[in-house]
């Protein structure tokens, strides 16, 4: 009987993990999948036979102040040129116009019509992590993609949100990439230090991040070609302690 009373008790606090699990990927689709609404929604706004230069750089400007998690944002042409590129953390002038024409960040919208998403990268100057997303701007009249706009997403809203799913003791939570490298966490030296962990197959008792057994729930979400894994784990130990104490 106290066996079968442990084993629905594990049971229990594995369900909890994958609560935890399920609400972080809920709210970082959502994130994303709002960045990437904001971006289409400012394609759509542009008079391809109308805008000026000034007109296209206000749309800009306005979208940008609007989301704060845009800490970059560049308007490119039809050839990958950048016409307009702004930036919160650092003056842009007309000589820091970059040719990105052989850049996926372009060429996949460019050529397939298809939303870009990058690998995560971490900026040199704040050390902050972000994800370039690039959308097409399609000019109905031509049928023809006549910009890409490129916007680099700040994850720190995904950090903070790791950080405050954590309710129990010995719990936490964090994201992977495609190649088992921690790329957000509510501790962000673990990330800064270029942690990387190979995740179990499937959700259970395993060694986590810190080589500790714990209860793990894992869940797999993908935007564009990049792939990432969300982990919930908690020390196994701390996990079944109240079940212990109880039997004994």
């Amino acid at each position: 009987i106290i066996w079968n009373d442990i084993s629905t008790y594990r049971n229990d606090i594995l369900r909890l993990q994958k609560e935890v699990v399920y609400r972080i990927s809920s709210e970082v689709t959502s994130f994303m999948d709002g960045m990437v609404q904001e971006l289409e929604t400012a394609t759509r706004l542009i008079s391809f036979d109308s805008d000026s230069h000034q007109q296209l750089r206000n749309r800009l400007q306005i979208l940008q102040t609007h989301q704060k998690a845009f800490q970059e944002i560049a308007l490119l042409d039809h050839k990958g040129i950048e016409l307009i590129k702004l930036s919160s953390i650092q003056m842009v002038d007309k000589t820091d116009l970059q040719n990105r024409s052989s850049e996926d960040e372009f060429k996949i919208p460019a050529t397939k019509s298809e939303n870009y998403f990058s690998s995560v990268q971490f900026n040199q100057i704040t050390g902050e992590a972000f994800i370039n997303i690039a959308v097409p701007a399609r000019n109905f009249s031509t049928q023809s993609i006549g910009y890409v706009v490129v916007a680099n997403v700040r994850l720190k809203k995904i950090w903070e949100l790791l950080s405050s799913t954590i309710t129990r003791q010995g719990e936490r939570a964090y994201i992977i990439d495609s190649n088992d490298y921690v790329i957000a966490h509510g501790d962000p030296s673990i990330v800064l230090k270029g942690t990387q962990f190979t995740p179990p197959i499937k959700n259970g008792f395993h060694n986590g991040l810190s080589g500790k057994a714990v209860v793990l729930a894992i869940r797999s979400i993908t935007f564009g070609n990049q792939s990432f894994k969300i982990i919930a784990e908690q020390d196994l130990e701390i996990a079944l302690k109240p079940k212990i104490i109880r039997i004994q």
